[in-house]
């Protein structure tokens, strides 16, 4: 540090800057803009070190100097730069280990941050960070304030940088360390140890496994401990055991389940959250009920009572009262996010309500939507960390689907107390409790549903904001009873004693004037509109005339929950809202907001994927909006490109640049392909007259680095394949190598993004096929293998890409249905996958176009099937209702292969192993 010595002219002006007043708003710019060219020189790092570590200076200013510096060396290319400097980067290590044991806490606290920003931006300097921050914790001169500081650092290292730590040699000398201050008389630094040595339990750390006894006994130890800190991080190192080493634990579960509901239940809230959630974990150990059974309704108990809203709470939350007139503050407004559109296999409305009274039949479920359980009061409500209540009614959930009725017994009594509880916060968690078991125990609440429901129709009423709130969640989540209703014989009037009521007092509360039970009572709304689907139609009216008004009536945030439900009615209704009462109603206040929205703004991401939704169900009737909507949505595609072109090549250069936000093209694209799919061969016109030509968009975004424009740009491709094909065959030559290439990327086998894209790619060449006839044989080489390879992946170990599966196997049969004898010789090494692949897939046309191409390639090569046969059998008596065509070609396959292709004895003696159930659907539906 004493080679070095600062120009004195630079040095004052760097303390003049720093010395600025932060509250004053012209102060603070001319401070950014002096530190912003003091740093353009590398030295500039040696300055700022320097000042942090002068005594003379005032401490304020020096912890300024290394909070800034701090900030500047976590940004990559500041540390590239420095990174070919030692000298620079040693000075600033000697700085910040000098101010870690400084009088002032503001220069420690500096300090650390400096050294924890170095080893998180690069690794290699966590060896002799660690070193230097642990000699000071052991030195026994060191002040307890100086070991405290230094201690922090340490645990912030191992919280930024365990995952690249893990198997780093010098762990094997830290853990060791670490696990020693477990005992450390000062708690703070126990706090501090128990905390580092937490953060490599998931990170299977080989320094840490084989010390995992001391570890655990350490914890064991700790559970008993007077501060409450400690005994957090002992609970959340507990759960982390139990996840990573629960062999271990096994003989001491029943004192860590004892240990975890006295926590749960013993009143420090930051405790019981991390107790809490060691039954999240806990519940996907195969061992989980044999411990917890003799506990249960003490567990129950203790998780009702947790989900009460607690004082802090309710003052985090602010006021609860009317507040819709009240604008939202931009603090308030979380960033707005676009979910490029994947396609997934054809659904008409008829066929989602069957699909949903299914999945009833077959799993009891009220509701298999993805509802979360803080989607009642999550951001929302003004407590946006993961709270007690939130994490106890996850739990309670859990427990739901784990136990099922078993669970009632001891839960109905303490529901049955809070839901006619006088005290407002008990009725309410109440309310919250029996959303919570809504999947898990339908069966056995059914029989109380009626009485239940119809005392909910009264919560919606309550004087409290935050009991309507949570009232209309729980509608929500018993959404399919309140739709269909038990079955019963003779059919009971359900649909008109609770479904109507139900939705009339949702669509009530769309317009309550709070803002938090609109937002409830809109989401609550989207999920029966899911369900109901037609039935919704009698009361589109209303319905319609109640979203014009939110329009008008609706701050920021709320708008973007409104935006989703109208388009949840427009999936669920369709064709049923292409009606010209309903059209201006729908469309006047959308349009409102089309116009004052600006293209830079994030607000045009939820408005944008309601119009797609709304353009698909108009279908024609959109035609008067399409032109200036299509106009529009190129615009932004084109300007997006432009900025995103720019922004590599300044990159490139090495120059600077502004970061693009490409999902502008991706939600314009999105709309793009709605208005296709809703105007069908009427968009062709829009297509005729695209500046710059659609065609020439797509080519360039199909090729885009970005998975999310490739993925949207496919599926604009594919409707245009189906409506629009004459169109895109000009340019199949330019499109299809690009589209083959995006399904040979192995990436899309991990990552979710290029998953989507190649899924979006698999189905748009499969609609190609479909259009282009045997004209595709060229591709087919180069395209099968990768089909092939995708059904072939055990779904087992593959289950998020299910969808992937589906088309890629829709595109196997329609290939084969074009092109048989080119794709019939590679039966025997898909026809496996592919069944597998289509089980459970709904009936629709693609299915039926697969099936058809299916039928074609067993006719030219019926021993592609043969090592198969039940799982191909199996397929065909899977389809619920087949198109007479598609049904009688399936008998006269199987017919001729069991007489004509296999022989009768053959056949029969294969036959011989099928299930009953499977021999039977052959028998009735296909007499054979």
């Amino acid at each position: 540090m004493a080679d070095w010595q600062p120009e004195s002219n630079a040095l004052q002006q760097l303390v003049e800057a720093l010395s600025r007043d932060d509250t004053d708003p012209n102060a603070s710019r001319l401070v950014v803009t002096f530190l912003a060219e003091f740093t353009q020189n590398v030295d500039s790092f040696r300055y700022l070190s320097y000042v942090m570590v002068q005594p003379q200076i005032p401490n304020l200013v020096r912890s300024k100097a290394g909070l800034f510096l701090s900030s500047r060396v976590r940004v990559p290319e500041v540390l590239q730069t420095i990174a070919q400097r030692n000298d620079i980067v040693f000075y600033i290590k000697q700085c910040a280990f000098t101010a870690v044991g400084d009088q002032d806490a503001g220069v420690r606290k500096a300090g650390v941050i400096v050294i924890t920003s170095l080893v998180y931006a690069d690794v290699s300097h966590a060896p002799d960070s660690l070193q230097v921050l642990l000699s000071l914790v052991e030195n026994q001169t060191t002040d307890p304030s100086t070991a405290e500081g230094a201690f922090s650092g340490v645990s912030n290292i191992c919280e930024d940088t365990s995952s690249r730590l893990k198997e780093h040699p010098f762990m094997q000398q830290v853990i060791p360390v670490l696990l020693k201050h477990f005992d450390n008389p000062n708690p703070k630094l126990r706090a501090c140890a128990i905390a580092s040595v937490n953060q490599f339990v998931v990170r299977d750390c080989p320094a840490l496994c084989q010390n995992v006894t001391a570890y655990l006994e350490g914890l064991y130890r700790r559970a008993n401990d007077s501060e409450p800190e400690i005994v957090k991080h002992v609970c959340q190192g507990l759960v982390f055991a139990v996840e990573e080493f629960h062999d271990l634990v096994q003989d001491r579960m029943k004192d860590i389940i004892l240990f975890m509901l006295r926590c749960c239940d013993g009143g420090d809230s930051k405790v019981a959250v991390e107790a809490c959630e060691f039954w999240l974990a806990f519940a996907e150990t195969e061992s989980f009920c044999d411990f917890v059974d003799p506990y249960l309704g003490e567990l129950v108990r203790v998780l009702l009572k947790s989900m009460v809203y607690s004082d802090d709470d309710l003052m985090k939350m602010g006021p609860d009262k009317d507040d819709a007139h009240i604008s939202d503050r931009p603090e308030d407004l979380a960033p707005v996010f676009h979910s490029s559109r994947q396609h997934n296999i054809e659904l008409t409305a008829e066929q989602k309500k069957q699909n949903k009274q299914l999945q009833k039949q077959q799993s009891g479920s009220a509701d298999d939507d993805d509802d979360d359980l803080d989607e009642d009061d999550d951001d929302d409500d003004g407590v946006s960390e993961w709270t007690l209540r939130k994490c106890s009614a996850a739990a309670l959930d859990v427990l739901a689907n784990i136990y099922q009725d078993n669970i009632l017994p001891f839960l109905l009594p303490l529901l049955k107390e809070a839901l006619s509880s006088q005290d407002w916060r008990a009725k309410e968690a109440g309310i919250l409790a029996l959303g919570a078991i809504s999947e898990g125990c339908i069966r056995g609440i059914e029989v109380h549903l009626g009485e239940l429901v119809k005392f909910l129709w009264v919560c919606l009423t309550d004087s409290k904001p935050l009991v309507r709130s949570i009232t209309c969640w729980t509608l929500g989540r018993y959404a399919a009873w309140i739709v269909y209703g038990p079955d019963t014989d003779p059919p009971s009037p359900h649909e008109a004693v609770y479904f109507e009521q139900t939705l009339r007092g949702l669509v009530h509360m769309v317009l309550d004037n709070n803002k938090r039970v609109q937002e409830a009572g809109c989401s609550a709304l989207a999920t029966l509109e899911e369900v109901a689907c037609d039935r919704l139609v009698p009361f589109l009216p209303h319905i319609l005339h109640v979203f014009n008004t939110a329009f008008g009536k609706y701050q920021s945030k709320n708008l973007r929950i409104l935006y989703d439900a109208v388009g949840t009615l427009a999936d669920s209704v369709g064709e049923a809202l292409n009606h010209p009462e309903f059209i201006p109603i729908l469309l006047q206040p959308l349009i409102v907001k089309w116009e004052a929205v600006h293209d830079d703004d994030r607000d045009i991401f939820p408005l944008f994927e309601c119009l797609s939704a709304v353009a698909i169900a108009l279908g024609p009737g959109f035609a008067p909006f399409a032109q200036n909507v299509w106009a529009r949505c190129l615009k932004l595609v084109k300007d997006t490109i432009l900025k995103s072109q720019a922004m590599k090549t300044a990159m490139a250069n090495n120059e600077p640049y502004e970061q693009v936000e490409l999902d502008f093209a991706t939600v314009s694209l999105d709309l793009l392909s709605g208005m296709i799919q809703g105007l069908r061969a009427g968009s062709g016109e829009l297509v005729a007259n695209s500046s710059p030509p659609l065609l020439d968009l797509l080519a360039y975004c199909i090729n885009e680095t970005s998975p999310d424009v490739r993925q949207s740009a496919f599926a604009v491709l594919g409707d245009m394949a189906i409506f629009l094909f004459d169109f895109v065959k000009p340019h199949l030559n330019q499109i299809l190598p690009i589209t083959i290439e995006q399904i040979k990327r192995r990436a899309a086998m991990t990552d979710f993004r290029e998953m989507s894209a190649s899924n979006n790619a698999i189905w748009a060449t499969g609609e190609i096929a479909l259009q282009l006839g045997p004209e595709i044989q060229p591709i087919i080489p180069s395209l099968l293998p990768e089909l092939v390879h995708i059904v072939r992946l055990d779904q087992r170990t593959f289950a998020k890409g299910r969808t992937l599966q589906e088309n890629s196997a829709i595109t196997i049969g329609r290939l084969g249905f074009v092109c048989p004898n080119v794709v019939a010789p590679e039966l025997e090494h898909f026809a496996l996958g592919w069944c597998y692949a289509v089980s459970g897939m709904v009936d629709n046309s693609e299915k039926e176009s697969a099936f058809r191409g299916m039928c074609k390639m067993v006719a030219l090569n019926p021993q592609g099937v043969f090592s198969c046969l039940p799982y191909f059998c199996d397929a065909i008596v899977g389809w619920q209702q087949p198109s007479p065509e598609l049904n009688e070609e399936f008998k006269t396959l199987l017919v001729d292969y069991k007489h004509n292709k296999l022989g009768v004895d053959r056949w029969n003696a294969v036959a011989e192993s099928f299930p009953a159930r499977l021999k039977e659907s052959l028998s009735r539906r296909y007499q054979i």
